[in-house]
Order: structure tokens, then sequence, then C-alpha cells
């Protein structure tokens, strides 16, 4: 029995695990309320944030608990001078990485809230990011079991509670065995759907984790590598199309956004020229190159040879022989959504690239494209 079989099999058998499928993010942060909402395992919570917080003094004396308030997935409050002020904000990630655009958010509602009254903000995840994500403490769902393991047979006597608790734990720390399992590794096949950890997990409703790991781990390791080429000034992440094209920063700005949509993940690199973007997408197993902009129709009036052979896959179709650019020559000359972006693709199992290729290519695409843009 592998490695995976062994955890997949120990999380079906896991009423806590089965229970959380409905609404897997909610679950946690409502588990997490109810430690701290019930008289019999108040003293858990209260050592479970100790830990996370790094606050060994931390109690929940004259505070409460929200859930939901201000967007907030969990949060700590009391009261000062009448008024409400935030204590702590916990940010639970089971199933994507961080975004800094939705961490800063938090960060300003909550000076709007208490102005300088300083606030703990713990980011609560099953993977960790090397991003810089400033004043958030990042912690592990590990960190999180460790805490309970520790503390749950000292702290909690109602029996039943403390098996619901050991259960838990129990399913936390098989999620984070799972990722660690999702780590990408140098050369790994791109074919993920047909991995055996891919199918394993789909036995228990948990393989767009899988790929949610993967997209956005390969994400960060393309943004690492455009960092080092031109600067981490001049890449930027979780920006959208209109923020970009409202933006003014300069041109060869490189964009990089990642998630997860009609059940697969997906990485786009967008580099801005004047009034439009080149725009590197990999959905799946689709590649695709194309322009993007809200300010008027695509593609640009004017395209140069080197685009045009760029956006054609000249390049691909000279390196792999019989390979397909879609739409096929006759049908139609790109294919689109809406008027604003428009664009061609191959198949990436055509090229039988690996993870590393892919990376690869996507870097050297964006290469590519800036030096488009400098000849505009």
């Amino acid at each position: 029995m592998t490695q995976i079989t062994e955890i997949t099999e120990k999380l079906k058998k896991s009423p806590m695990f089965n229970l959380s499928l409905s609404s897997k993010e909610l679950f946690h942060s409502n588990f997490l309320s109810w430690l701290g909402e019930c008289n019999e395992t108040k003293a858990l919570f209260e050592y479970v944030i100790q830990e996370l917080s790094e606050q060994k003094d931390f109690t929940l004396e004259g505070k409460k608990i929200g859930r939901e308030n201000h967007n907030f997935d969990l949060s700590i409050e009391s009261t000062l001078n009448d008024k409400e002020i935030v204590n702590f904000v916990i940010e639970n990630k089971v199933k994507s990485f961080p975004k800094l655009k939705q961490l800063k958010e938090y960060e300003n509602k909550v000076k709007q809230i208490q102005k300088e009254i300083p606030c703990t903000y713990i980011l609560l995840s099953l993977f960790t990011t090397k991003k810089d994500i400033g004043v958030w403490k990042q912690k592990s769902y590990k960190d999180l079991a460790k805490a309970l393991s520790k503390k749950t047979d000292a702290l909690v006597t109602h029996l039943y509670y403390k098996e619901i608790i050991k259960d838990y734990t129990a399913f936390i720390e098989n999620l984070d065995e799972i990722s660690r399992l999702t780590a990408i590794e140098k050369e790994e096949s791109y074919a993920y759907p047909q991995s055996i950890i891919y199918k394993e997990l789909k036995e228990i409703r948990f393989e767009d984790f899988f790929l949610k790991a993967k997209y956005a781990q390969m994400a960060e390791i393309v943004y690492e590598e455009l960092s080092v080429i031109f600067g981490e000034k001049n890449v930027k992440q979780d920006v959208g199309i209109k923020e970009i094209m409202n933006k003014t920063e300069k041109k060869e700005t490189l964009y990089i956004n990642h998630g997860f949509t009609r059940a697969d993940g997906i990485i786009e690199i967008k580099i801005r020229a004047k009034d439009f973007v080149y725009l590197i997408q990999i959905q799946g197993d689709a590649y695709r190159r194309g322009f993007e902009s809200y300010q008027r129709k695509m593609p640009p009036n004017k395209i140069f040879d080197e685009e045009q052979n760029w956006v054609n896959f000249q390049d691909i179709s000279n390196e792999f022989e019989n390979i397909e650019v879609y739409p096929v020559n006759g049908e139609k000359e790109y294919n689109q959504y809406g008027d604003a972006f428009k664009y061609k693709s191959i198949k990436i199992s055509a090229t039988k690239w690996n993870t590393t290729q892919v990376i690869a290519r996507i870097v050297e695409d964006a290469c590519t494209c800036v030096n488009f843009v400098k000849q505009r």
C-alpha cells in the first residue's frame, strides 16, 4: 500500500473529514470557533492561540470570537473605551494559496476600525509560501495539530469532545501529509490527472486541492525566476486586467496570476504594452498565447511578424512535427473570450513536456514578450 493510499484510507474513516467536505474552509473556522465558545474546550482554544500567535499570556477573558465579522474567517475581539476592536484576525487557507492583495485588504479593514491599535494577524494554511506576507504570522495545520495533540488530554475532560478533537487532529495531520506529497519535484510529469496521488485524492473528493497546490507552486516558481531576471519591482502578483490597465506602472511590467476554474488549475502571465497586454495562459492541457485589453478590441491593429509567429506557435511547430495550433487554419483567426481577449493554443500533452519544461517555456515566453514591448 502506497503512502497516499494509507492516508486516504484513514481519511475515509474519519467522521470529521467527511463532515468537512461540504464546506472545506468554513469547517475549520467553525471548529476553532466552537473550541473557544464551548466551556469544556475553551482552555484548549486559549492554548492553541497562544501557540499560533506566540503570545503566551493570551486569554479569552473580556474577549469574544467573531465568525465572518468584517469578512474575516475568524477574529477575536474586545472592547476599549466602549468601542469594539479587533485583537486577532485568523485567515484559513485550506485549499488555496494566500493572496497578498486579500491579506492587505484585511489589514486595511482593521486600520479603519481601530486606527493605530495593534492587531495580531495569523495565516493558517496547508501551504507555506516564500512570499513576504508582512505582518502576518504564517502557521501550518501541522502547527495547529501539534498544539491540539500536546494539550487535549490535559485540558479537556469531556470524553465525547476529547474524541472529536482527537479525530480532528488526526484528520488535519493527514491533510498536512497530503500537502507535502503535492510538492513539485524537478522534471516530474505534467500529466497530473494521470498521477496516482490525483486518482487517490479523487476517491475522497480532494483532487482539486492537489491541482490548486501544483499550479500555485508553479506560479510561485515562475514569479521567483522572473523576479531574478527583471527585478522584483517589475513583477507583480494577483492583479486583474482592469487594475493593470488603470495602473501607471511602466511598460514591460509583468503580472502573474493563478487560480482554479472549470475543474482545472490555471496560471497566466500578462506583460504590459502601451494599451494592451501580451498574455501567456496555461489551463490544464491548454497552452495559450494571445492579447488582452479593456481599452479597445483585440488584437492590436498591427501585429509585427515576430509577434505573429509567436502567437501562431511557430517555434513550437518547428520543434515538434504535426503539432496542432487551435483554432485550426481555416476555422477562424483566433479563439476569444469576448472582444478583449484573443488567443491561440496548443495541447501540452502533444509536446510531452514535464513540469520543469512547462515552467521554462512560460519564463521564455515572458522574456520574448518583454522584448516585443521594447520594440513597439
